[in-house]
């Protein structure tokens, strides 16, 4: 098992649950009597446990063990960190199992922006409900900003958000991208087939964007683009949200955007057509410190429902 920070347990060794409860003990009061009778064991045998600890992974944790200064090595700094997530997930885990085999289920609050709700999101619910169906889903929709906040205030456990946002006390996971789709009217002119549509072909054209007081959006990519082209967009309407600006854009108001994933979002008098943006990056984040053990279950089926998406054919 490979170990963050340079550390390494040997090969076909496993490692003692009992020795990094200890070590973390030690570390959170750095004196070894403390931690001792925290645990009912001597100092001693704690110290020989900790020992054994710093030989398998063949670094100090600590400046001195031997000779009492238990100050952290940045290593041993690393391994604290990496421990508690690792034990916090465990813990989770087991009273899930519990809650699991009594009948009962645990709820994950999972926080979404508008721009993830798409095809890559509903791909892992439905695989999430099918592997644990007495999980509760509490969703909440908000924008990336907010999402990050809530994270920190502990009123959601997972996030799935734009990454241009504050990343203290957050870990940020890649997820997916997703190109764009300008949705048109049938009558709208033709293009060469194949060609995707560029901020050149529709610079005359009125668009439905999304309003800025927003903060971070998917529509960012879309005023991206029109800058590098040198292109000042005629704005139709902004809008808060994509039902508004599907809406407006199905009774011919003005051109709106959509990610690819979405592109059934039209009607019968529009058709979508491939527009040429910078790519929609949607990211995962959870708190660094003890994220929730559902959160990572739920963040691991996304991540594997994702991966078989990709490969799908079409």
């Amino acid at each position: 098992m490979a170990i963050g920070y340079g550390l390494h347990a040997p090969v076909g060794k496993s490692m003692d649950l009992r020795r990094i409860r200890y070590f973390l003990a030690v570390a959170r009061c750095a004196s070894l009597e403390t931690a001792a009778r925290g645990i009912g064991k001597s100092g001693k045998t704690i110290a020989g446990q900790l020992t054994r600890l710093e030989e398998e992974l063949e670094s100090r944790l600590f400046v001195d063990l031997a000779g009492g200064d238990l100050r952290l090595t940045p290593a041993g700094q690393g391994y604290r960190d990496d421990c508690e997530r690792i034990l916090a997930e465990l813990d989770s885990a087991q009273a899930i199992a519990c809650h699991l085999a009594e009948g009962h289920g645990g709820v994950l609050r999972l926080g979404i922006c508008e721009d993830a709700a798409t095809l890559w999101l509903t791909t892992g619910l439905r695989r999430f409900k099918t592997l644990y169906p007495a999980l509760d889903l509490d969703l909440r929709e908000m924008p990336s900003v907010d999402l990050a906040t809530a994270l920190r205030r502990h009123e959601i456990d997972l996030a799935l958000m734009l990454p241009g946002v504050d990343r203290s006390e957050l870990e940020i996971v890649p997820l997916w991208s997703d190109g764009w789709q300008v949705i048109v009217p049938q009558r709208w002119r033709p293009l060469p087939e194949g060609r995707p549509i560029c901020c050149e072909d529709i610079a005359e054209d009125l668009l439905v964007l999304a309003h800025p007081m927003m903060g971070a959006a998917g529509h960012d990519c879309i005023r991206k683009a029109f800058a590098d082209a040198g292109i000042a967009p005629r704005i139709a309407a902004l809008c808060l949200g994509r039902s508004t600006m599907l809406a407006l854009g199905l009774i011919d108001a003005g051109l709106t955007f959509v990610p690819q994933s979405l592109s059934w979002a039209r009607g019968g008098s529009s058709r979508s057509l491939p527009f040429v943006a910078p790519d929609l990056d949607i990211v995962a984040a959870y708190r660094a410190a003890n994220p929730p053990g559902i959160a990572m279950r739920f963040l691991r089926t996304l991540q594997d429902a994702v991966a078989a998406l990709r490969l799908s054919p079409g």
